[in-house]
């Protein structure tokens, strides 16, 4: 089923660094998040006890990579049906935006370094700034928690 885990506080780590903390974790749905730290969700999270680090694992049971690129978070759970219809694993997904807007003109984010794409988009090249057509796109991490009592 999927769990909204518990997320590391930042505040003092960054008053000790006179920075300000990062901004929470946006909720989509239960368990389902846009993380504040791109591409790193499972560094947000932690389990009910505060050990660090966080008791988790990736997605490892399945034919399924714990990982890849959608358009929407709709998408991963038509993929990984499981992840709600299972009552005894707890499970969290994180999802980073990438924007073909913010996206330099050399080098940038590109489609192979990121994990099967499940989304319906139509890619024609190789680095999301050189897309015609897809102007956003989401890679997300699928993580089981398990340290949630």
């Amino acid at each position: 089923m999927l769990t909204n885990p518990t997320f590391i506080d930042f505040t003092n780590a960054a008053k000790s660094l006179k920075i300000e903390p990062p901004p929470p974790a946006i909720k989509l749905q239960e368990g389902i998040y846009i993380s504040s730290f791109p591409h790193n969700y499972n560094h947000t999270i932690t389990n009910k006890h505060n050990n660090n680090p966080p008791l988790y694992e990736y997605y490892p049971w399945s034919t399924l990579p714990s990982y890849g690129v959608c358009d929407n978070h709709q998408q991963i759970l038509k993929e990984y049906p499981e992840l709600e219809a299972d009552k005894e694993r707890h499970y969290t997904i994180g999802l980073t935006p990438v924007m073909k807007e913010h996206e330099p003109p050399n080098g940038g984010w590109r489609w192979h370094k990121w994990g099967p794409y499940i989304g319906t988009q139509e890619s024609k090249a190789e680095y999301l700034y050189d897309e015609p057509t897809i102007t956003l796109i989401y890679t997300y991490t699928i993580i089981q928690l398990t340290d949630i009592t």
